[in-house]
């Protein structure tokens, strides 16, 4: 089973999409109904009824379409099997509403994200003060704006999208086991990561330096960066195609 949050979900039910944040394999065949092989799609019927398609894994950060009879709105979190049918198309089956999520698309103060919560930040809203990610879930999109500085702890996910910006003067995310992901957004700070499992950078304008320090999967490519790039022991990363007006030092990664 994966978990994720909700986007475009209404009062009335239903919702456009939905942040993969934790994607679970298969322990088992008998967790589908069928074979946990991911090449195998679609619907058997025969003697024993029909089979649900098999389960397969996303990575994190993956934005599906959902399938629901369930009432979603905006910010929940919520459990879903991830499957993939005959013609190709992938998507979430969203089965499960966690309390705990929020929608926020007015101003806010300080915001702290606790374990067992997510925030969906979204319509152009501002975090205008400090912002802290302590083992929950907060998701930054739609021109959205954290203004303070950012803080991940303790496994939590952060993900950064569709013109949004992160204006904290230094964004430090260090040893918390967690997740970075910040694609086609503006980080007018200096960023240093360490420890994390994943860190993806992808179509960003970064206005300082970006320091990483011995995280997991390390993916940063295709952007803008006023200042100087570091990757060092990372346990496997790759730093294609960006744009560096500073030094430029990431041993072992493809660049």
């Amino acid at each position: 089973m994966a978990k994720g949050t909700i986007k475009g979900g209404t009062t009335g039910g239903g919702a456009n999409s939905i942040y993969i944040t934790d994607s679970t394999p298969l322990s088992s065949s008998s967790d589908t109904g069928g074979s946990s092989d991911s090449s195998s799609f679609g619907t058997a019927t025969g003697t024993t009824g029909t089979l649900a398609p098999p389960e397969i894994m996303v990575p994190v950060g993956t934005i599906l379409p959902t399938s629901s009879s369930l009432a979603l709105k905006d910010g929940d979190i919520v459990e879903c099997s991830v499957t993939q049918d005959d013609t190709g198309k992938v998507i979430a089956n969203v089965s499960k509403v966690i309390p705990g999520g929020t929608a926020y698309v007015t101003n806010q103060s300080n915001l702290t994200v606790t374990a067992g919560q997510s925030a969906l930040v979204k319509n152009g809203a501002s975090v205008t003060g400090k912002v802290t990610v302590d083992g929950g879930t907060l998701i930054i999109t739609e021109a959205s704006k954290a203004a303070g500085n950012l803080q991940l702890l303790n496994g939590g996910f952060v993900l950064c999208e569709d013109n949004s910006v992160i204006s904290g003067t230094d964004f430090k995310v260090d040893g918390s086991n967690g997740t970075l992901i910040i694609r086609n957004c503006k980080v007018n700070g200096k960023l240093s990561t360490g420890g994390n499992k994943v860190v993806t950078l992808i179509s960003n304008t970064h206005q300082k330096d970006i320091t990483s320090t011995n995280d997991g999967t390390v993916t940063i490519q295709q952007n803008n960066i006023s200042g100087n790039l570091t990757v060092t022991g990372a346990a496997s990363c790759n730093t294609t195609n960006n744009t560096v007006s500073g030094t430029v030092n990431t041993p072992g990664c493809p660049a």
